[in-house]
């Protein structure tokens, strides 16, 4: 409603980020809703006032379902965003999974022990990564496999090698029960 008023006395808008909003609740959504309210957004204040938004204030939504809700029933807690919200959302993007060639270059940098004991192996991430997510695409494999997954598989068998100080053979396969659990 005010803004960030800097020491000069300028006023600027701020970035609003809600991450995860197809988990908000009714209240939430109904809130939301005032903000961007295409006549002019107003936001209720904890006595049942109710201010104007500064313009310029920018409202940035994150929905890992894309505001369909938990259609698949992979993200169980996740609820429907109706269309209504959906419309006053002036700009949406969809981000499609990681491919491996801008992957690896990330996974080398932040498993620098794997990459060192076992590095061979990237050929065979590589692969099964994209196999992973065809197969979720193609609606074969019931599940997701995000770069988060990724890391938590390269970031078991880092832990492997790290606390065992051997490349056991199944390395790739012990490390993949982490996610797989």
């Amino acid at each position: 409603r005010d803004g960030y008023k800097c020491p000069n006395g300028k006023v600027y808008p701020y970035t609003v980020v809600l991450s995860d909003f197809d988990r908000a609740g009714r209240s939430q959504v109904e809130a939301i809703r005032l903000v961007t309210d295409s006549i002019q957004g107003r936001i209720k204040g904890p006595n049942g006032q109710t201010y104007l938004v500064l313009p310029g204030t920018r409202i940035i939504i994150t929905a890992n379902t894309m505001g369909a809700g938990d259609a698949n029933g992979r993200c169980v807690s996740a609820n429907v965003i109706d269309s209504s919200i959906i419309n006053r959302i002036q700009r949406k993007v969809h981000f499609h999974s990681m491919d491996w060639r801008d992957e690896e270059p990330i996974i080398r940098a932040k498993y620098p022990l794997f990459v060192e004991k076992a590095g061979q192996t990237l050929i065979h991430v590589g692969n099964a990564t994209a196999a992973l997510r065809k197969a979720i695409e193609d609606g074969d494999l019931y599940g997701e496999f995000s770069h988060r997954d990724l890391e938590t598989w390269i970031g078991d068998c880092e832990d492997i090698l790290r606390y065992t100080g051997k490349t056991p053979v199944n390395l790739l396969k012990q490390g993949l029960a982490g996610w797989i659990l």
